[in-house]
């Protein structure tokens, strides 16, 4: 089980909040207690999500983490009610507020807030513990963890009085950054680590068409990505005990398409920073591409028909409206500069493909194509999660046209299920 879970879609319905407000509904805090609950672990706790993005385009992402080790720590702060978050300068410590309902409950939950039913930042069910901060914190130290928030707005040189940065215009939505002081590595004469962890879901567009030259080029997804180097937060020089790490859905995609190099617009400005590319990107032919891919088919257009690959079969990657969308989830980490690497190099990568189980490699599954690292063959064990497995038996597929076995491999209980939990499958990896 992962200490950090990071979900990039947290919708906020036709409600309209501005940005960096908290998302108006409670199915981050429902799932923060279904965690709980499965695990056995009283210890998950849940960052607020806000608003980010406007004009139809409003999101948020949640985060969820193991307080056994580490603890919330920003880097902005809770002004109270619905907010917005601000950082340091906009919220003294003496301006410091509680969360609403649900993140942190009231006496009684179900009464109107008032002076008798005033939030209890002791009651377990919050989504913040009440606790405060260590004072060796490099952010918000002596601050109650219940009473920060995550940062959601960005200036150039990390200076509001600069130009605000957008990803890449106006109305687009904003990464989330989120600090942890992690008390489960002690690196470089330090008694713990300080994590920067920056979570991004970038706009659906890969492409548009250039108004002078009517050619195609990259579009607000790759753009938008490439923006995260210039946030100051995230490109500056880390302290010994510093680790930076940068996750999402950037919708772009490993392999250049229609003539764009799609990639090294978005990631080459990251990865010039220093930031370690997890995903890397290989031929784009089948099967080496299969390991990488992290899009899956709609239910109705998925098959189990080995024509793509061992583990895509035929439920992964496919062309869209907007562009294609196959390789389009990565992780980038940095570490400081040697000797100093705060507990990395990060490691044991692994695309959870819950149709295929883990890992990709071993007795009776082919060899990893040349090219493809090690921990993409998945690090992790795990099951399928097929109640028919023998719908689509590894590593060879069922030949086609087989509708029998389609019919089933694509039923509820089968890749359907899957599928309607998210179309993406999640990366893990050991930071």
């Amino acid at each position: 089980m992962p200490d950090i879970l990071v979900i990039v879609e947290v919708t906020t319905g036709t409600d309209g909040l501005p940005e960096g407000e908290v998302i108006d509904e409670r199915s981050s805090y429902d799932l923060m207690m279904e965690i709980r609950q499965r695990t056995g672990n009283n210890n998950w706790y849940l960052v607020p999500p806000l608003v980010s993005g406007t004009h139809g385009r409003a999101e948020g992402i949640a985060v969820f983490y193991n307080s056994a080790y580490l603890i919330f720590t920003g880097p902005w702060r809770w002004p109270g009610g619905y907010g917005p978050a601000g950082s340091a300068a906009d919220i003294p410590d003496n301006q410091m507020r509680f969360y609403n309902q649900p993140y942190t409950w009231r006496q009684n939950p179900d009464a109107n807030p008032g002076p008798g039913n005033l939030p209890n930042p002791a009651d377990p069910d919050n989504s913040l513990p009440n606790r405060t901060i260590p004072n060796d914190s490099a952010i918000n130290p002596g601050r109650f963890e219940y009473q920060v928030a995550g940062q959601w707005d960005y200036y150039t040189g990390g200076n509001p009085l600069n130009a605000q940065l957008n990803f890449p215009a106006d109305g687009n939505r904003r990464p989330f950054l989120t600090t942890f002081y992690d008390t489960s590595v002690a690196v470089n004469g330090s008694t713990h680590r300080e994590i920067r962890l920056m979570s991004f879901h970038a706009s659906p567009y890969q492409f548009q068409t250039n108004p002078i030259t009517g050619l195609r080029e990259a579009g607000p997804a790759a753009t938008g990505t490439a923006e995260i180097a210039n946030i100051f937060e995230m490109n500056q020089a880390l302290a010994p005990n510093q680790v930076n790490v940068i996750v999402g859905d950037f919708n772009v995609p490993l392999w250049n398409y229609g003539g764009v190099m799609l990639p090294t617009v978005a990631y080459t400005p990251i990865t010039t920073l220093g930031y370690q590319q997890q995903l890397q990107q290989v031929p784009n032919n089948f099967p080496d591409k299969a390991y990488r891919i992290t899009h899956i088919k709609h239910a109705d257009n998925s098959t189990p028909y080995d024509d793509n690959g061992y583990p895509a079969f035929g439920y992964m990657t496919e062309p869209e409206v907007l562009g294609r969308y196959d390789a389009i989830d990565n992780i980038f980490v940095r570490y400081p500069a040697a000797p100093n690497n705060a507990g990395g190099p990060a490691a044991n990568m692994t695309i959870v493909n819950r149709i295929a189980g883990s890992p990709y490699v071993g007795i009776g599954l082919p060899a990893l194509p040349v090219g493809v690292a090690a921990g993409t063959g998945g690090v992790l064990a795990y099951p399928q999660y097929l109640n028919n497995a023998y719908c689509m038996p590894v590593p060879n597929g069922v030949a086609a046209p087989n509708i029998g076995i389609k019919n089933t491999f694509q039923g509820w209980y089968n890749y359907r299920r899957i599928r309607s939990t998210s179309d993406h499958l999640a990366l893990i990896i050991d930071i």
